[in-house]
């Protein structure tokens, strides 16, 4: 009952209702979601693809991802003259686009400084059992990079929590016109299904 009420609030809103086929890309105050059923390692991908295409004109403020969706933080208040121009900014256009900006984002700030400790430590170059803070976490990809233990690490992440293919499928997709994208700006409130992230992560009432 939960559910069809759910969904029966977002049809009677006039939002469309997001699917395996239908991406919905909602503004809403400082925040777009980016409503998409790739499950949680696409979306993560994808996160940081985002990640990287916002910041380039320093858009991006703080990202969060579940399976069914993609919360970030923009620098900017979303109002309706610039909500298409920054949807515009957020999907790749092609594959090679979202494989090109996913390892243009590891390169200029590495995310995975956590899982390269565990790798380290597997090769035997580091102690076991070292609290890194985040500073020494990320002094590890410069140590590292061009090593085995970098390649492991990517090799792991691919694997076990990164899912870019799926993602660079989804692109594929939406050109040959299988996946629709649609937009909605929203006044007052979200839509219900993109509230689930917003009451998780953001401060609105």
């Amino acid at each position: 009952r939960k559910i069809v009420g759910e969904i029966w609030e977002q049809l009677k809103n006039g939002a469309p209702v997001p699917s395996d086929n239908l991406i919905l890309i909602e503004g809403f105050d400082r925040y777009l979601i980016v409503n998409c059923c790739l499950g949680e390692l696409a979306n993560r991908a994808l996160g940081y693809i985002i990640d990287q295409r916002l910041s380039r004109k320093e858009l991006i403020r703080n990202w969060w991802a579940d399976a069914y969706r993609i919360l970030i933080e923009l620098t900017v208040g979303i109002n309706e003259s610039n909500f298409r121009q920054l949807v515009k900014q957020v999907l790749p256009s092609t594959p090679e686009e979202a494989e090109k900006d996913f390892y243009e984002r590891i390169n200029e700030r590495f995310p995975f400084g956590y899982y390269m400790k565990f790798v380290a430590e597997r090769f035997g170059v580091i102690e076991r059992g070292l609290c890194l803070g985040e500073e020494r976490l990320l002094d590890l990809y410069s140590r590292f990079k061009q090593t085995p233990v970098y390649d492991e690490t990517i090799r792991e992440v691919l694997q076990e929590k990164i899912d870019i293919e799926t993602v660079k499928k989804m692109v594929s997709a939406i050109r040959s016109g299988k996946i629709r994208v649609e937009n909605r700006f929203s006044i007052g409130k979200p839509t219900p299904i993109s509230y689930h992230i917003l009451n998780k992560y953001a401060e609105i009432p």
